[in-house]
């Protein structure tokens, strides 16, 4: 049996070594893609020891991509731990669930509030960190202490927020009263964007949230937004898609001719 098809034929492999098993001394089995690292008759070693190199790092391959792939995973996740001070926090599970408020008055766009509901798994690792006291919930300081580390850390990305409105992206948002709400089992964040968007012909609104970083995924679920149900408008979004953009439409009611 040849060298080269010892090394690099995974059934000659293992059809050769049920035959002749009283030339090998050892066979070991690394990962499930059935690569092999073999020890074999000390007649062959010298003339083939190049080879036995070669494969033995292609054997390597799967397993290195396998922990660079954790190792990356780290890297990306890390600063957002550390950001929040919550080491548990960042990772593939760190979902956060976007809901969206609207405010019409007089027959325009006024306000736009936003709630992120954070996912079971990151609100209990910001709790678990952040309850200083251990009693289970958050008090009115560790509330007001984790309040201050997520906005700062937001405030300087604009809280992941884009809009555009009628095609046209808002360039200068401002975001207001940012605020932490804990209740038992559910933590979410706050903030309003003031506006003034006449509602005119009509308005299409799409709003955006992504963290570039992918430290959280953002989601929307359905019935995800709400309104304050003018007589002058209607509304439709397409929040029942569960999109990871979340588009509304909002259109004038022609007053009653009679």
């Amino acid at each position: 049996m040849s060298a080269h098809a010892l090394f690099h034929t995974g059934p000659v492999l293992k059809q050769e070594a049920r035959y002749d098993i009283k030339n090998w001394r050892m066979l070991l089995w690394i990962g499930a893609g059935g690569s092999f690292i073999s020890t074999y008759d000390a007649n062959f070693w010298y003339e083939e020891r190049f080879m036995l190199t070669d494969h033995f790092f292609r054997s390597l391959q799967p397993a290195a991509i396998c922990l660079l792939s954790v190792l990356l995973l780290i890297g990306l996740t890390g600063p957002l731990s550390i950001a929040w001070g919550c080491s548990a926090c960042a990772g593939p599970r760190s979902n956060v669930y976007v809901r969206a408020h609207l405010t019409i008055e007089e027959s325009a766009l006024t306000r736009l509030d936003i709630r992120w509901q954070m996912g079971e798994t990151l609100a209990q690792s910001l709790l678990s960190t952040h309850d200083i006291d251990k009693d289970g919930k958050l008090d009115s300081e560790e509330k007001q202490a984790l309040g201050r580390i997520l906005n700062n850390e937001l405030r300087s990305e604009k809280y992941h927020t884009l809009l555009v409105v009628n095609g046209r992206t808002l360039t200068s948002l401002s975001f207001e009263n940012p605020r932490l709400k804990w209740q038992p089992a559910a933590l979410s964040f706050r903030f309003g964007i003031p506006l003034e968007e006449p509602v005119g012909d009509g308005l299409q609104l799409r709003l955006i949230t992504h963290d570039p970083e992918l430290y959280m995924q953002f989601y929307h679920q359905q019935d995800s937004v709400t309104w304050n149900s003018p007589a002058c408008c209607m509304l439709s979004d397409n929040s029942h898609l569960f999109p990871k953009e979340l588009e509304m439409d909002i259109r004038p009611i022609a007053p009653d001719s009679n």
